[in-house]
C-alpha cells in the first residue's frame, strides 16, 4: 500500500455546498473554494512493465504446474482403478460373458468397477459397483470395497448377507463413503440367479 493525497476543489460530501436544481441535487464543489484533501488507501504504485511481465510469467508457471499435478493425479487414479478391474472374466461352457469399461466423459476416473469370478462350488459371481466421486479418493474407496466384498462372497456368504456386511464395514470404517453395488450369484447348471 502506498498512501497518496489528492487535492480537490471542494468537499463533495459537504452538504452545505449542495445546490438544488429542480428535483435533483447536484454536488457543486466548485462553489466552494476550500481545498479538500482525500487520502487514497489500498492502492500500490502502478506496476512497471518488468513487474507486469514477471507477474504474468509467474501466473503462467503456476497454471502449468497445476495442470501437470492434476494430470499426474488423474493418471495415478486411472492406473489404480484399471489395476483393480479383472484382467479377464471367466470363460464358461454354454455361457457367454463380456465386459467393457470406459472412463466417464472428460477422462474422469472414479470408483466404478465390475467383477466376475467362479466360486469353488462352480457358481458364478457377477458384481457391478460405483463409488460416489472421482479421482484417487474414489478409486481408493473402490479398491477397499471391492476387496472386502470379494472376500465375503468367496467365503460363501450369500449376496444379500455380503452386502449387509459391506454396509456394516462402510458404516464403521468408512463413514463418508457412498456406493451403489449389485451382486448376483448364478448357478450355472440351472440358471438360477440369487441377488
Amino acid at each position: 500500500e502506498v498512501l497518496r493525497s489528492v487535492d480537490w476543489g471542494g468537499d463533495p460530501h459537504n452538504k452545505a455546498i449542495a445546490v438544488s436544481e429542480g428535483d435533483e441535487i447536484r454536488l457543486s464543489p466548485r462553489k466552494s473554494f476550500e481545498r479538500w484533501r482525500e487520502v487514497v488507501r489500498l492502492r500500490s504504485d502502478p506496476w512497471t512493465l518488468t513487474q507486469s511481465e514477471s507477474a504474468e510469467a509467474l501466473r503462467r508457471h503456476l497454471v502449468e504446474s497445476l495442470y501437470r499435478r492434476t494430470r499426474g493425479a488423474l493418471r495415478m487414479a486411472e492406473t489404480m482403478q484399471l489395476s483393480l478391474l479383472p484382467d479377464s472374466i471367466p470363460t464358461l461352457e454354454n455361457w457367454e460373458l463380456s465386459a467393457h469399461y470406459e472412463p466417464a466423459a472428460g477422462g474422469r476416473v472414479g470408483g466404478d468397477w465390475y467383477d466376475a469370478f467362479e466360486l469353488r462350488d462352480g457358481r458364478l459371481i457377477v458384481v457391478l459397483g460405483d463409488v460416489a466421486g472421482h479421482g484417487i479418493a474414489a478409486a481408493g474407496t473402490m479398491a477397499q470395497l471391492r476387496n472386502a466384498l470379494r472376500a465375503q462372497l468367496f467365503a460363501g456368504t450369500s449376496p444379500a448377507e455380503a452386502l449387509d456386511e459391506l454396509n456394516a464395514f462402510c458404516e464403521h470404517l468408512m463413514p463418508r463413503a457412498f456406493a451403489t453395488v449389485v451382486v448376483a450369484r448364478i448357478d450355472l447348471t440351472t440358471g438360477q440367479v440369487e441377488a
